[in-house]
């Protein structure tokens, strides 16, 4: 769905033609964001590869849209070889300093940071983070990341913020119901489900099934 149809969809749910339509995109963006935000979604993968180590230095940029780690290596193009790196809590890094391959995220400076000068082993190495990334607002004509499925808890997420700011007597009163919080968590039950299929679905030991004579 564009962001035009969300935004049918929503004033149809919350029956009201009247709210411009940029505030209502506003408000599928903020709900679009804290969806993203809340857990390591598998359709938000991504790879930055755009920093190498170099002498002396422990700082590295994290991507700008940079939401939450997922793993960490290093590659070395000479021998054609990664080599597997822990993130750890920023909280815990004094507990690995000088331990090497090892790296916390400083997210307040947006750094990766590595708990030791790296040895010369690895000077020249790039650095290979996988992270979540936050995906660009939702315009007129542009749909959003998540499957499209589930496109329609946005819609949900932008009525409870709408509902929520509004506090005349007409919205207060039965306004986010319970018919439509079932819907809405409905929806995120069942995204949460796509999920944790999706990384069924990957994984090397995955059986998937092909028996169906059972279900006759």
């Amino acid at each position: 769905m564009t962001g035009q149809q969300l935004i049918d969809k929503f004033e149809f749910l919350v029956d009201d033609t009247t709210t411009d339509s940029t505030r209502i995109l506003e408000l599928i963006n903020t709900g679009y964001k804290a969806i993203c935000s809340r857990r390591v979604w598998n359709f938000l993968v991504s790879s930055d590869t755009s920093n190498t180590i170099s002498s002396g230095t422990t700082d590295y940029s994290l991507p700008s849209d940079f939401l939450l780690p997922v793993s960490l290596r290093t590659y070395n193009s000479a021998n054609d070889s990664y080599t597997d790196w822990a993130v750890v809590p920023f909280r815990n890094r004094r507990k690995y300093h000088n331990s090497s391959e090892y790296a916390t995220i400083d997210k307040k400076n947006s750094n990766l940071v590595l708990t030791s000068d790296p040895a010369d082993a690895y000077f020249g190495d790039s650095i290979e983070l996988d992270y979540t990334y936050l995906p660009t607002d939702i315009t007129l004509s542009t749909q959003p990341v998540l499957p499209e499925a589930f496109h329609s808890i946005l819609v949900y997420e932008a009525a409870k913020n709408y509902f929520y700011s509004e506090q005349s007597d007409r919205v207060t009163e039965g306004a986010f119901d319970s018919k439509m919080a079932a819907e809405y968590n409905r929806l995120y039950s069942a995204l949460l489900d796509y999920d944790s299929i999706y990384d069924d679905s990957v994984d090397d030991n995955f059986m998937p099934q092909t028996d169906w004579s059972g279900l006759n």
